[in-house]
């Protein structure tokens, strides 16, 4: 190929305490498999290489890329990048994540866009609110700005979708969201079906679970029966110091009664739910749970320990810097209300 094929960028994602995805997407590819080589390394110059090897590119999957790279050390920063023929792609960040009985403190951004505020150990993509119109493919490159790509590179991500990459014909909008996202192969598109939610633990400090609110929907349940029995088994297992459901919808769907009685089952007593779509950014307290919102197409740096979850909202007219212990009572949660950690 004569022209850069990697104009899309890198992507790291879904980090385990041994594993790491790695992410590209070639792009002005004929319609053919090609071969890309991948490199990860203990340091940004390639020199001390870990890990490496060779997959093809496949062109019904829009020529993407997802490399699982396994046998990795815990709690470790790495370094990859990508080839084909005379072309490299730039170089990505990413990181393991901590042993699971290690209690590591970590930096969470969470954002309903593309946007990072500061450099983080681990980033949350909680969907896009607003639908667009045309070829779903298309919508999600428009979406790659080159700021993106570098936020994307700096920090491993997890994602859930948003109504806003679910636009158009299902089929084609799942095929989408899936060669553009860093996500393992037991998330691929079968058909019409993707199983996307999943769980993520951050050592003994946190476990994440990741909902879908878009495909099971029923009447009368959000998720749909199958995945809140998947949810019921995640919240009855060791319990973490932090326990996070992450998805996206409204306030009124992701903390309504039905999910209460089962935080109420599982003996949860207050999970923080992180929820990206409509409504103001900002913390408040709601069906006993508290809340956590980015805004739309907004994001929150946040700086989570076993005492306290601090986050920052940044741009002005915000809330501001936030923060509230674990375990916290009802009062402490409040829309705007001030910090006493920042």
């Amino acid at each position: 190929m004569r022209q850069d094929p990697f104009t899309l960028g890198v992507a790291s994602g879904d980090p385990e305490p041994d594993s790491v995805v790695l992410w590209t997407r070639l792009t002005g590819a004929p319609d053919l498999p090609l071969a890309v080589q991948w490199q990860l390394s203990a340091d940004p110059a390639g020199t001390r290489v870990v890990r490496a090897g060779e997959t093809d590119a496949l062109p019904e999957w829009g020529h993407s890329v997802h490399v699982e790279v396994d046998g990795l050390e815990p709690s470790t920063e790495y370094f990859f990048r990508f080839r084909h023929g005379r072309h490299l792609s730039l170089t990505g960040r990413t990181r393991t994540a901590p042993h699971p009985v290690a209690l590591e403190p970590l930096r969470l951004a969470v954002t309903s866009g593309e946007a990072l505020p500061q450099p983080a150990d681990l980033v949350l993509r909680l969907g896009e609110h607003r639908p667009a119109g045309g070829d779903p493919r298309e919508r999600a490159m428009s979406l790659l700005t080159p700021a993106a790509q570098l936020a994307r590179a700096s920090a491993p991500q997890v994602s859930v979708w948003g109504p806003g990459e679910l636009a158009g014909e299902w089929v084609a909008a799942c095929r989408a969201y899936y060669e553009h996202q860093p996500l393992r192969a037991a998330s691929r598109p079968d058909g019409g079906r993707m199983p996307i939610y999943r769980s993520l633990r951050w050592g003994r400090l946190l476990a994440l679970r990741l909902v879908d609110t878009q495909q099971y929907r029923q009447t009368g349940s959000l998720l749909g029966a199958g995945q809140e029995r998947w949810l019921a088994g995640e919240l009855s297992r060791r319990r973490p110091l932090w326990d996070v459901v992450a998805g996206h919808g409204s306030a009124a769907e992701l903390t309504g009664e039905r999910l209460g009685a089962l935080w109420r089952r599982a003996r949860v007593d207050s999970p923080l739910v992180l929820r990206g779509g409509p409504g103001p950014a900002g913390t408040r307290q709601v069906a006993g749970a508290p809340e956590l919102a980015p805004g739309t197409a907004g994001s929150v740096l946040c700086a989570v320990d076993e005492l306290v979850w601090r986050a920052e909202f940044p741009g002005p007219g915000g809330p501001g810097n936030l923060a509230f212990p674990r375990q916290c009572a009802a009062t402490a949660l409040s829309e705007g209300s001030p910090s006493s950690a920042w």
